[in-house]
């Protein structure tokens, strides 16, 4: 095996100290941090650009601070069955509307728009976001099964946000329309 090739690379102050802690961190050389790095970079790299880096910023935002959780799509749909078993009176739907204002209020100055709103929503993984147009959305839904929910969810927190909302659910999708 051929010695490795030896390269020099300028860091400023503040770079050398992170990749000073983050090899304290997990416990390797700077050397093996950084051939680490260039690997998992390469790995990764179509991951780390564009869109689905958008998504994985999501992601993380959602779940790192321990406000919500992953649930697989079967037990997703075993509560959407009890939940469509509720009456309208149900003290959950008047829990939904107190947690749609909650959120609203969460979202002020951090979450601009009906649409930013929607594409929060979207990456809980509740449905794929489909823009028709400036005041136009299509949620097209996971599960047929969780219509009910999405929408007074979905309704609620855009009327708390301040934005009028005419939704619609048939066959897996909630069309809306803001006025």
């Amino acid at each position: 095996m051929p010695p490795p090739t030896r390269i020099t690379i300028a860091f400023t102050n503040e770079e050398a100290a992170l990749l000073k802690k983050l090899s304290r961190e997990m416990d390797v050389s700077v050397s093996e941090l950084i051939r680490r790095t260039t690997e998992f970079y390469f790995k990764y790299q179509n991951i780390l650009e564009g869109e689905i880096e958008i998504k994985i910023k999501a992601y993380l935002d959602l779940l790192l601070n321990s406000e919500h959780q992953i649930i697989d799509i079967e037990r997703w749909i075993l509560f959407m069955k009890i939940v469509e078993s509720l009456p309208s009176d149900h003290e959950f739907w008047s829990a939904c509307i107190r947690i749609a204002k909650d959120q609203a209020e969460e979202f002020k100055g951090k979450i601009i728009g009906p649409q930013a709103a929607l594409e929060r929503f979207e990456n809980c993984n509740w449905f794929r976001l489909q823009k028709n147009s400036e005041n136009e959305f299509t949620l097209v839904l996971n599960s047929e099964m969780s219509g009910r929910f999405v929408e007074f969810t979905v309704s609620h927190l855009l009327n708390t946000m301040g934005y009028k909302a005419d939704l619609k659910t048939h066959r897996g999708k909630i069309r809306i329309r803001l006025y």
